[in-house]
């Protein structure tokens, strides 16, 4: 051991005695506190509530705890003892006082150590948050729990003083909490996970909190990925809760005492009454409540939400009650050694029950005041949109944790499958959604309705737009127009797309065709930007919807009768009337079309607001279904909140790509068609698609797509199908072959510029000609091609990819990303790979049959063979 001992002085002693348990084993320890440490070997020092006496040794390093009462007094004669000593000389404060501390120890900085520690976890010390679940089982956060948190648990908070006293840099200050802290939400929520009974509330007001001000240039002692989670689920909150809810075991045995004076019948009914009674409780109040969360669950399916918040009521009470009626038979249990098989059945189930009805609770509560915000009937919007909020908050992070656990019910799992987007799209953008609805102030969306029986790139010919306004939370106003009463009002030029002025002879951009990018969310930038140009109207962002979604939404909430033009509107008529309204007789800025969809909105919103046998549960799997297969899309002009709808692909966006590596191979596939031929063919045809991939001996690859188009129209609607059609590749790559039925085309430049192919003179090239560009990591093929009506055609392209793989020792993967065009319903897919003999699959398959009605991602694992 050294000669020299080292100093310890911490009023409290909290830090100071689990640190002088470690130094004690290197050398003698002097300890000067309040408290008393356990082991006897360490020399113990009382400290006096001023200054601390300390022993007259010559120190080897003296560890100064500050506790707020430390004066620059203090640390000067602190500092001269180690300047004395030729000791090492740290001080430790709190995060929370480093701030003032920081200001009085500057002048020591070079000549001590700063070591500034986080809100300590261990030997009966917690933070609040911890404190308040383990003694009444509820957390409050306030402001709304995004301030941070910073846990660090005393035996890390030990070993990296230990670490930094051995750190012989130049560093000064040291840091003792986690450098990536959770917030106080987060925190509320891994210590929920580790014991479910606990509850997380939000305080009704919101408090100021200062930020904690922290040095500079110092240096983390916890490792980056530092285990919050996993030390909060070892801390075993659940036995630290038992503490203070166990009954005093003197009653039981005063219970046995006293038995010998019962005559016998008395004994029987107090058996009765202590054993068997509390068990057929329990199991009553447990299934009462079960059947209740049943009722709950048809009333939400049902749409009644106000059946759905009484049913879900009872059940919770019932289950509170068997709660409590499961502590006598949870003791019952330990009495006679079954305790873990009542805990592990019975009280794990009531616990489900009271988490499920938990849920359910919020989930209608919120649901029903939300739905009066959006209705206006709101007296004050802006709170109650945040309770809703609030409550939605609390619902998915209570299905998030049993979730994890794999607790569902299979039923449940089954429903919440169907609607597993919006849940995700809810978690995602729950913080923005005062700014989307626009609690805060107006906003203003454009909905295009597309009309994918017309494809174009972003789901469908414009041929309606809505203006949406929203204001505290509700519809403030919702006007339909035909895209012609906007276009008409076009001043000035805006150069279109090569395809749109070369190949349908429009020399300018109009709002019905700025959907034309194969990237929704930069398309609807072109149609904000058109609107604005044409009417000067601003929007916050962009909404397309297309035939298949109202479609969809019409199976949900049944026919729809539009009292204006004598029609009953189903998913099955929707597209015959809609055609015989808005073609017939049609001309550009005739109100027929605008009229009927307007008045079938307008029927829609009525039913939809006043009928309470609507399944929301149905209306909700729709739309879910809708958003992934890109049938209802979204763009905004906020950048946080399209980066949200941007990587979750709620946008039909080319950003996002994966990183290329050198153990992986990473390809695009997307097929994206316009119908150019002014009809609507495209209805009539069907396609199926095969991809083989190959990867040769080299490590080069190469890739065929081949697209079999069947067209069964024969006149009006339908006729030959003009498609514009392009083919989206990883960048870089090369097109080294197409053909038209077993025909190969002789493949030359396409002509882009209107100067020449606008000539009176122009002769059109012999060859098919290609239009190649760069876009967002993605490299683009367009060319021009048709189906005669009913007839078929099959376009092979061949690819070489410009990224490779060296075939060495090292495993690599093969990553393919299918991406599906707004607007198509489906279609088949095949898939195939071919490698070298040398290589072996070991995750994936080498084949597979798809059904393309979302984006989709194939993965395949390879490694060298022995």
């Amino acid at each position: 051991m050294n000669p020299r001992p080292f100093l310890v002085v911490d009023k409290k002693g909290v830090i100071g005695e689990a640190l002088c348990e470690k130094l004690v084993l290197k050398s003698l320890t002097v300890f000067v506190s309040q408290k008393k440490p356990r082991l006897e070997n360490i020399v113990f020092v009382a400290h006096n509530n001023t200054s601390p006496e300390i022993p007259g040794y010559t120190y080897l390093h003296i560890f100064v705890i500050d506790d707020g009462t430390i004066t620059t007094d203090h640390l000067v004669e602190f500092s001269e003892k180690a300047e004395k000593d030729n000791a090492k000389l740290t001080f430790i404060t709190s995060l929370f006082d480093a701030s003032s501390f920081y200001k009085k120890i500057i002048g020591f900085l070079g000549r001590a150590k700063i070591i500034i520690v986080g809100d300590i976890i261990g030997n009966n010390t917690y933070p609040a948050l911890i404190h308040n679940a383990i003694k009444s089982g509820k957390i409050i956060l306030e402001n709304e729990g995004l301030s941070k948190a910073y846990p660090v648990f005393l035996d890390d908070v030990v070993r990296g003083i230990i670490t930094a006293e051995e750190d012989n840099s130049a560093t000064s200050i040291f840091y003792l909490f986690p450098k990536h802290p959770p917030t106080e939400l987060s925190l509320a929520q891994m210590i929920q996970k580790a014991n479910p009974m606990v509850q997380i509330d939000f305080a009704k007001e919101t408090k100021n909190k200062e930020e904690h001000r922290i040095p500079v240039n110092g240096k983390y002692l916890l490792p980056d990925n530092y285990q919050i989670k996993k030390r909060i689920r070892e801390l075993n909150i659940e036995s630290l809760m038992d503490g203070y809810t166990y009954s005093d075991p003197i009653r039981v045995e005063r219970t046995f005492i006293r038995k010998r004076e019962f005559p016998l019948k008395t004994l029987f009914l107090a058996l009765f009454v202590l054993f068997i009674l509390p068990f057929i409780l329990t199991l009553v109040l447990s299934l009462s409540g079960f059947v209740m969360l049943g009722f709950t669950k048809t009333a939400i399916e049902n749409g009644s939400l106000v059946n759905a918040q009484r049913s879900v009521s009872v059940a919770k009470t019932f289950f509170s009650l068997a709660k409590k009626s499961s502590t006598l038979l949870l003791a019952e249990g330990k009495f006679i050694g079954q305790e873990k098989n009542i805990e592990n059945t019975v009280i794990k189930n009531i616990s489900l029950g009271y988490e499920l009805s938990q849920m359910a609770i919020s989930i209608t509560d919120g649901s029903k005041v939300l739905s009066e915000v959006f209705a206006g009937r709101s007296i004050n919007p802006q709170s109650d949109f945040a309770k809703g909020v609030k409550d939605l908050k609390n619902a998915i992070t209570i299905f998030r944790q049993i979730e994890a656990r794999g607790e569902l019910p299979s039923d449940v799992r089954v429903k919440i499958k169907s609607v597993d987007n919006l849940i995700k799209i809810a978690e995602s953008i729950i913080d923005h959604t005062p700014n989307l609805f626009g609690i805060n102030g107006k906003k203003v969306y454009l909905v295009l309705f597309q009309n994918n029986m017309e494809l174009r790139p972003g789901g469908g010919f414009i041929g309606s737009y809505g203006l949406l306004t929203l204001n505290a939370g509700k519809i403030a106003s919702f006007s339909i127009a035909d895209v012609y009463d906007a276009d008409g009002q076009l001043k000035g030029h805006v150069e279109p797309p090569f395809a749109i002025r070369r190949y349908l002879k429009i020399p300018h951009l109009y709002l019905r065709d700025s959907n034309f990018d194969v990237d929704f969310a930069k398309g609807a930038s072109s149609s904000a930007i058109l609107l604005n140009a044409e009417l000067g109207e601003i929007v916050n962002g962009v909404i397309g919807i297309d035939v298949s979604f109202v479609r969809s939404i019409l199976e949900a909430v049944g026919h729809m009768y539009v009292a204006e033009y004598k029609e009953t509107v189903t998913s099955a008529n929707l597209y015959e009337l809609t055609q015989s309204h808005a073609e017939k007789n049609f001309f550009p800025g005739s109100r027929q079309k605008k009229d009927f969809l307007r008045s079938l909105f307008s029927a829609m919103q009525s039913k939809l607001s006043s009928n309470d046998s609507v399944s929301y549960l149905e209306m909700a799997k729709s739309i879910d279904e809708a958003i992934s297969q890109k049938h209802l899309l979204f763009a905004f002009s906020d950048k946080n909140m399209q980066d949200v709808f941007t990587i979750n692909k709620w946008s039909s966006s080319l950003e996002g790509s994966p990183d290329i590596s050198s153990k992986s191979i990473n390809d695009f596939l997307g097929i994206n068609e316009a119908n150019l031929g002014v009809n609507k063919a495209n209805y009539f045809v069907k396609r199926n698609v095969s991809h083989n991939v190959r990867i040769k001996e080299n490590g080069s690859i190469t890739g065929e797509v081949n697209i079999d188009f069947q067209n069964s129209s024969n006149k009006w609607p339908g006729g030959d199908y003009i498609n514009y059609l392009r083919i989206i590749l990883p960048l870089n790559t090369t097109i080294s072959s197409i053909s038209f039925d077993g025909v190969s085309q002789d493949i030359i430049p396409a002509i882009t510029d209107p100067l020449i192919y606008e000539a009176k003179n122009f002769i059109k090239p012999l060859g098919l000609e290609i239009e190649r560009y760069d876009q967002s990591g993605k490299t683009i093929y367009g060319f021009l091609m048709d189906v005669k009506a009913g007839k078929s055609k099959k376009v092979k392209i061949e690819y070489d990819l410009f990224q490779s793989i060296p075939l060495g020792s090292q495993p690599f993967s093969y990553n393919l990303q299918i991406f599906k065009q707004p607007g198509i319903d489906s279609y088949p897919y095949s898939f195939s790979i071919s490698y070298p003999k040398s290589l072996k699959i070991i995750n994936g398959l080498s084949s597979s049959s798809l059904d393309i009605a979302t984006d989709k991602e194939l993965k395949i694992d390879f490694a060298q063979k022995n």
